[in-house]
């Protein structure tokens, strides 16, 4: 079974690898040349997930690219039918999925707005289960492993559509997004606090509890981070409209995401991988 990852490639390959059945599960397995970390937290999270279960995929499934297992990620239009959902998420703007979709195993959705966008397409789904996986970062990556740095710094992670700020702080460090996906969750881990227009650079600092601040980048929507917001039972969370000012607020205290974790953590479907 394929682990739906997102990777930034040339139109014709990204084309491929999202949409053409079959060559897309090989096209996936690629070496990729530049990298988001917060598409490749979604296959990191699945692994670990089933390391932790003791579970180790059939041959058959590794091999068979239906049907494609999607977690982390604004990719609800791009399931199929069987796929498999936990904790996916839509971009919002506009309800498109796939036009044929009809069946689809959904263990657990981002938040109540990307559900209500696969219910309006008259899917039978189960009871509602909310979350993002990237709250589990600190439970499977336990925070002893990153709390080394003494004297931890103020971040900055633009979006990998974003630009630096012309100016920054001397109390901040710039974590660019394309960085390895494990040398950013260390970063956010070890930091004071965290100002970012990437939603999975807030889920990590939510789940290792760091302050943060988000700001609107060139591509953000403010829906996935209200969906997320509202899955893991925070209120929609204020947007900052530029990283400048961002750099200057006073940052947003993480709730505890233990509720959500734990409904992810039952919600994981450990039956469908033999």
């Amino acid at each position: 079974m394929e682990i739906y990852r997102w990777r930034p490639r040339g139109r014709v390959l990204d084309y491929a690898c999202n949409h053409v059945f079959g060559v897309r599960h090989v096209l996936s397995q690629l070496p990729a040349t530049r990298t988001n970390f917060g598409d490749e937290l979604g296959p990191l999270i699945v692994k670990l997930m089933l390391e932790r279960l003791n579970i180790s995929p059939a041959l058959s499934s590794r091999l068979s690219p239906r049907p494609t297992f999607f977690s982390i990620g604004s990719v609800l239009p791009l399931v199929r039918n069987g796929d498999h959902v936990w904790g996916t998420g839509h971009l919002g703007g506009s309800d498109d999925l796939r036009p044929n979709l009809k069946n689809l195993n959904v263990h657990a959705t981002r938040g109540p707005l990307s559900r209500e966008i696969l219910e309006r397409k008259g899917l039978n789904l189960c009871e509602p289960t909310f979350g993002d996986p990237g709250v589990l970062t600190a439970l499977l990556l336990p925070i002893e492993a990153y709390r080394s740095n003494p004297n931890p710094k103020s971040i900055l992670i633009p979006h990998i559509d974003d630009s630096l700020p012309s100016s920054l702080p001397p109390e901040f460090q710039v974590v660019s997004a394309n960085s390895p996906v494990r040398q950013v969750i260390c970063a956010i881990a070890q930091a004071e606090v965290v100002v970012t227009s990437s939603l999975h650079a807030k889920i990590i600092a939510d789940a290792f509890g760091t302050p943060s601040v988000i700001y609107k980048g060139r591509t953000t929507t403010k829906f996935k981070f209200d969906d997320y917001a509202l899955g893991a039972g925070q209120d929609e969370l204020p947007f900052e409209h530029d990283a400048g000012k961002a750099l200057n607020q006073a940052p947003y205290v993480p709730k505890s995401s233990g509720r959500v974790a734990r409904d992810l953590l039952t919600a994981f479907p450990r039956t469908i991988w033999n």
